[in-house]
């Protein structure tokens, strides 16, 4: 319990001081007076401009850039107006004041935003010209809301309540733009359902419009925290074949949750929690588990109160098929519960206002006797207030929800619609309940004489009312001004007839009775509107006075946890910005867990395939690469996961989640074991050399010490970098680790310059030699690849910012080809006579030569780490699919220690493993094999390409060929790997050349050190 209140301590402690960060101390700027409202308004002005020109139905659609994806094209006021953020922070107030304006109406009516920013504009400009000629802005707000309470008045006198499906489908049909089709379909499913029953809007999957009613309730509680949030479409959390346990009591206690976490983890089955209230340690288990371990669960407050929330728990809970823990009736635990306990829902979507559980698994019979004796209870109840809640409950009970499947040929298309088939859902709703008067802006208008009743006390309060008397003509003048036509000689005529229902159809072009032809608004609507107008926008004109802060430079985060050797690489917080710093940092760091032992067999490749064929293919290799990473990128993101083998879960289930795991697992240890080899064999070559035992020649007494050099580095070196080394000091590291591999591509470079344009060169070297191609086309694809370290370089939240992410990978890659062409052409120029599989055989003995060995050396060492951390989060991952590990690791007591000693015990785990591989393996042909090309055409193109062609829309024709491409790349490699593994009939000297061959084309290392000296010999 000491060290479980330590770990909550500490995660205060963490969020408190991010919050300082974020706050500081920062200086402030300060405007006063005219200055600082006339860069309000012009804040205002550019927001509503914006905003107006949807209005209507001639109103134009607004194109909004977003971070990632396609620009989002729409004629929601509200969107619009969230979309608008100014860079000049003065006007940025008044910008954002309005669209608080647009919020609130938005979340009041459902609709009307676009008319609430119209107004709010033409209050806040009338205000802001009076304060400017001396008026008291006091006294004009009052003023303001005095001729709104008239304003109001008279439109309730006005309002006709809703009867009759027609009136419904007008409503809807004038809020979703004049599309009679939308009107008609919202129409339908109110009557399926009921005035009071729920309608969801969906993406719908075929070209049309579709409404369906399924069994399902909703009600109006949200999640309980925001980290629960698991979609980037909208703040919302949806899961699919979701269990959900009923709690009629508090959850406060971890041990309560977590045989039902561990029950969820079991069956990989999404968790909601339903009770009375979850808060203390039994949230932050709850949160923990959903931000480290990616659990799919979410905690909702139970609806109602008192006994109104146990019936509605029960109704619930009959529905889904599971039943109430801590109810009375049965004497269940919450640490007893099992799988036939929880309810079951298809499909559940979370908000931060309401939930809603669609196509329950309960029993027909069960609700259908529920549904009964609800009516009983409601036909011996007294009381109008149980019988309103009871009617409620039934209605939940009985009448489903109605789903309307919104169809396009695009996902933009879809979008846009989606925004409308919402305003107009909202507007019916808004309409059944006040009742609706004529719309166009006509309502308003005929509030207008009104306000001629009204008797100011003074001058600057008649000021105010005359703002309200300019401000209601606004709404029907932005329509007229949309439509093409004179706006002031159309609102003229339209007071001119004193006619209640007169008005101009800005669709036809023609005057019209509003009411007759379907033109008309929600009372509500248009009520909400001009409140929230005129509340925000008369106390801007009160202000006096502005403080902004002045910006600070942002430094980037630091990352990791100080002593955890980057534990949590799964969000490790190198968070993507703007900034050239960041991106080059991680370019950087991803460059690293490509470049490694690949660098020394590219002169051997070139040698192979000449130097113009070589260099095409490298390109073309890097190309792929890069391909490949944006598909699982953008994979990742359709399905909304964070990292790979979540993603292939999504995919493919159990089986897609494994076969990542084997084929991650594999590459890298097998990678891991390779950089041991080549660590062993330069500290021997290096340690002899130094002792004079060592002339370049290798001999088996040399070889014999490469275990003990092995275990030696393993111990001392790579194992306190693994455990003690943050991701971010790794990170910065990477620029070390390139430095050192530049410093040998220099050399060789320098040593080959001279010899490039020689008459010797020219005449000697290979430039097309096509039956290389394939020794040398697998070693640049394994070289390059850096798909199995992308997340875990990136981190989780770079995944919505897929320019950013997009530069890190292009960068990463021409990196990498860059040092690769360079070191291919001049190690073969330079040593074209005896160049092997391994550039630094070629070197001769010399002080400096020594020394660039030792830096190659270093830089391995350093590059290992950045391999062993994404090997350790699947290791992770895959036990956690056979259930070694599970959540309880992170639920229960000591977590802190528990969660610090599984991550310790598998790094020096995996350290030791690929050291003993390494030392016992010396010529590692077969492994190499098996885990290279192998599992690496698996894990880097074969997989990638295969889950995004699963995922993605088959309108996505570019994309899907490049999957395609890398999905036949992939198969290509594996087959060619096969080929080599099987056994050949060949004498000894050509069996060794082959041996080399293939070891070259699996995965690029220095083989040649493997070789005994009598393998040389036969060569």
């Amino acid at each position: 319990m000491a060290m479980r209140n330590q770990l909550l301590r500490r995660c205060v402690f963490w969020n408190g001081k991010i919050k300082a960060n974020v706050r500081g101390y920062a200086a402030k700027d300060l405007r006063f007076g005219t200055e600082a409202r006339a860069a309000m308004l012009t804040g205002v002005d550019l927001l509503a401009d914006a905003v107006a020109v949807t209005m209507g139905p001639k109103g134009r659609n607004v194109i909004i850039e977003q971070s990632w994806g396609s620009p989002k094209i729409t004629k929601d006021g509200v969107t619009v107006a969230k979309a608008v953020e100014l860079k000049e922070k003065w006007q940025n107030v008044g910008a954002r004041l309005v669209q608080d304006v647009a919020n609130k109406t938005n979340e009041q009516a459902g609709d009307g935003t676009t008319c609430a920013t119209v107004l709010a504009r033409a209050i806040a400009r009338e205000g802001f010209d009076s304060i400017s000629k001396g008026a008291n802005p006091i006294e004009i707000r009052k003023g303001v809301m005095m001729a709104v309470d008239v304003v109001i008045d008279n439109l309730k006198k006005i309002s006709k309540p809703v009867t009759t499906p027609e009136e419904i489908a007008q409503v809807a049909t004038i809020s979703a733009n004049g599309d009679v089709s939308i009107g008609n379909l919202i129409s339908e499913a109110m009557k399926r359902v009921g005035k009071e029953g729920v309608i969801t809007v969906k993406d719908g999957k075929t070209l049309n419009d579709e409404m369906e009613v399924i069994e399902g309730m909703k009600f109006d509680r949200g999640y309980i925290s925001p980290y629960f949030i698991n979609t980037t479409k909208g703040a919302k959390c949806e899961f699919q074949n979701c269990l959900i346990l009923f709690s009629e009591k508090k959850i406060n206690s971890v041990q309560e949750i977590v045989p039902v976490l561990e029950l969820a983890n079991q069956h990989r089955r999404p968790l909601l929690i339903i009770a009375e209230d979850v808060d203390g340690e039994a949230l932050t288990t709850l949160v923990l588990n959903r931000l480290k371990v990616n659990l799919q669960v979410c905690a909702v407050k139970a609806p109602g109160f008192g006994d109104n929330r146990k019936n509605t728990l029960q109704d619930m809970a009959i529905a889904s098929g599971g039943m109430v823990i801590g109810d009375e009736a049965n004497l269940i635990k919450l640490e007893e519960v099992q799988l036939h306990n929880l309810g079951q829902v298809e499909e559940v979507l979370i908000t931060k206002d309401d939930t809603l559980l669609l196509r329950g698994k309960g029993k027909k019979e069960e609700i259908a006797r529920r549904i009964a004796q609800i009516k009983d209870e409601m036909e011996i109840s007294n009381s109008e207030y149980e019988k309103e809640k009871m009617q409620e409950r039934l209605s939940k009970l009985s009448n489903g929800v109605a789903v309307i499947k919104v169809g396009g040929s695009s996902e933009v298309e879809v979008n846009e619609k989606k925004d409308r088939v919402n305003d107009a859902m909202n507007a019916t709703k808004a309409a059944v309940e006040e009742g609706i008067v004529p719309g166009g802006g006509v309502a308003l208008l005929r509030c207008y004489s009104a306000l001629d009743e009204l008797k100011p006390s003074n001058e600057d309060q008649r000021r105010g009312i005359e703002i309200i008397r300019k401000a209601v003509r606004q709404p029907c003048m932005t329509i007229a001004k949309n439509a093409g036509v004179d706006s002031a000689q159309v609102v003229e005529k339209v007071l001119v007839r004193n006619e209640p229902t007169f008005g101009y159809d800005a669709l036809r072009g023609e005057y019209v009775d509003m009411i007759s032809s379907g033109i008309i608004d929600p009372t509500k609507v248009i009520r909400t509107a001009l409140q929230d107008a005129a509340g925000v926008a008369s106390l801007l004109s009160t202000a006096e006075c502005v403080i902004t802060e002045i910006p600070k430079e942002d430094k980037f985060p630091a990352g990791g946890m100080g002593g955890a050797g980057g534990m949590v690489e799964s969000s490790i917080p190198m968070l993507i910005s703007d900034g050239e710093e960041p991106l080059l940092f991680l370019t950087f760091h991803l460059s690293n867990c490509a470049v490694g032992v690949g660098i020394l067999s590219l002169p051997f490749c070139f040698q192979q395939c000449g130097i113009l064929l070589g260099t095409i293919v490298l390109l073309f290799c890097g190309v792929l690469t890069k391909i490949a990473c944006r598909l699982l990128v953008l994979g990742c993101r359709v399905v909304d996961e964070s990292n790979y083998e979540n993603y292939a879960y999504r995919v493919f289930g159990r089986a897609g989640r494994l076969a990542v795991e084997i084929s991650n697992i594999s590459y890298l240890l097998g990678t891991l074991t390779a950089y041991f080899v080549i660590l062993g064999n330069l500290t021997v070559s290096l340690v002899f050399k130094l002792l004079n035992y060592y002339s370049g020649q290798i001999s088996t007494e040399i070889l014999s010490w490469n275990p003990v050099a092995i275990f030696f580095s393993a111990t001392v070196v790579i194992t306190p970098l693994c455990l003690w080394a943050t991701p971010r000091f790794m990170g910065h590291l990477s620029f070390v680790s390139l430095s050192s591999y530049a410093v040998l591509v220099l050399h060789v470079a320098c040593t080959g310059l001279p010899k490039l344009f020689s008459e010797f060169t020219l005449m000697n070297v290979n430039w097309w030699r096509a039956e290389g191609i394939w020794i040398a086309f697998p070693v640049f694809t394994v070289a390059l690849m850096c798909q199995p370290a992308l997340f875990t370089v990136v981190g989780e939240l770079s995944l919505r910012r897929f320019l950013s992410i997009n530069k890190i990978i292009t960068g990463a890659v021409n990196v990498c080809c860059s040092l690769y062409l360079l070191t291919a052409i001049f190690g073969y120029v330079s040593y074209q006579d005896d160049v092997s599989g391994n550039i630094l055989l070629s070197l001769k003995a010399g002080v400096f030569n020594e020394l660039v060995e030792f830096a190659f050396l270093l830089s391995l060492a350093v590059s290992y780490p950045l391999l062993l951390y994404p090997c350790r989060h699947t290791v992770c991952s895959l036990l956690e699919h056979f259930n070694i590990l599970s959540v309880n690791h992170f639920a229960q007591g000591n977590q802190l220690k528990n969660f610090r000693f599984r991550w310790l015990s598998i790094t020096i785990s995996i350290v030791f493993i690929s050291a003993a591989l390494a030392s016992i393996s010396p010529n590692v042909e077969y492994i190499l094999e098996l885990c290279g090309s192998l599992a690496g055409s698996s894990i880097g193109f074969i997989l990638p390409a295969v889950l995004y062609l699963q995922v993605s829309s088959s309108k996505e024709i570019q994309r899907r060929i490049e999957a395609t491409v890398c999905l036949l790349v992939g198969v290509c490699m594996f087959c060619s790997s096969v080929f080599d593994m099987l056994p050949v009939e060949e004498n000894y000297s050509v069996e060794i050349n082959k041996r080399i061959f293939t070891v070259s084309s699996v995965l690029p290392t220095a083989t040649h050190f493997a070789l005994n000296e009598t393998d040389y010999i036969a060569i």
